[in-house]
């Protein structure tokens, strides 16, 4: 028991490390325009690919969701494209589309995987037609945009109907501990500016998709000890209403003498 609770808290205070360095760099860039991003693509695998982020299970969780999409798959805020190592050695062969705000981040996902397609555009504008793609992921990247809403509306507007959707990000943690301990820090972190308007204490996962109502859940893990979640959804199929007869327009709208039609 005692090395179990030496384990957690070493966790613990890894994720607290991690999330605190992620949220000074992230808190730096917006100081500036997205070309700040640009300024420091070269070194971003180091804080969201390197051994803090494995040892919080990020890199498995990614080779356990990510790399089980096929077919066209779009990722958002897709930054260097720490995910795309997983769709081009996921079980079948992807098409593969990234998005981001930074030119700068989308040269260095290139780098990693130049078959795919890169565009530059806003998350919450996706610039692609509806059911455009068989998947869409992201991850880390609705705790950090402006409207987490309005970019859930938007992969799901993009997916076709039957396709997957993958969340991996901050969450409000389910074990009332955890929890506490993101109430208690949440407002320091504002204090000192180290968030970038990024509060996991506020990002409420589970709720948003409730709210939407636009996706069912196929399948949810948490990590981190408890304070990242990973989901498969799937976009709910939309209920068509019946169509009835009208019983003015019959009335309005009769077949007259000789099966010709008048109005009444």
């Amino acid at each position: 028991m005692r090395t179990l609770s030496l384990s957690l808290l070493l966790l613990d205070a890894s994720w607290a490390l991690w999330t605190a360095e992620r949220r000074s760099v992230l808190s730096w860039l917006a100081l500036y325009s997205p070309s700040a991003y640009d300024r420091y693509a070269a070194s971003y695998d180091d804080l969201d690919g390197g051994a803090m982020a494995r040892q919080l299970g990020i890199t498995e969780m990614r080779r356990k969701y990510v790399s089980e999409l096929e077919g066209d798959v779009l990722e958002v805020c897709a930054g260097t494209g720490l995910n795309g190592a997983f769709l081009v050695k996921g079980a079948a062969k992807t098409r593969r589309t990234y998005v981001d705000l930074s030119a700068g981040m989308l040269e260095e996902a290139r780098k990693k995987d130049p078959d795919a397609a890169f565009v530059v555009a806003d998350a919450t504008k996706l610039p692609f037609d509806a059911g455009s793609f068989d998947a869409v992921v992201e991850s880390f990247c609705l705790c950090v945009v402006d409207d987490p809403e309005t970019t859930l509306r938007e992969m799901r507007r993009v997916v076709k109907p039957g396709g997957k959707i993958v969340l991996l990000d901050n969450a409000r943690p389910r074990q009332s501990l955890q929890a506490a301990f993101l109430d208690a820090t949440g407002p320091l972190l504002d204090a000192t500016d180290l968030n970038k308007q990024c509060r996991p204490d506020k990002l409420d996962l589970d709720n948003i998709l409730r709210d939407l109502d636009l996706f069912d859940v196929v399948r949810t893990d948490d990590f981190g000890l408890g304070f990242f979640r990973a989901f498969t959804l799937k976009p709910k199929v939309q209920k068509k209403l019946r169509q009835y007869p009208s019983y003015l327009g019959m009335l309005l709208f009769r077949r007259g003498p000789g099966g010709g039609a008048r109005i009444a």
